[in-house]
């Protein structure tokens, strides 16, 4: 293992809290988009 990635994994133990954050609000914007996606096409379908 290189040196830059035992760094690179280190940081991101020692940062795992803003990583979940980071995951968590990135998961937040793209389901209600999904969910928008979703019930346009079924209204353009059924109409």
């Amino acid at each position: 293992m290189h040196s830059l990635d035992r760094k690179l994994l280190r940081d991101l133990v020692r940062l795992w809290a803003q990583v979940l954050a980071i995951v968590l609000v990135s998961a937040g914007d793209v389901v209600p988009m999904m969910l928008a996606l979703g019930s346009c096409r079924e209204n353009k379908d059924g109409v």
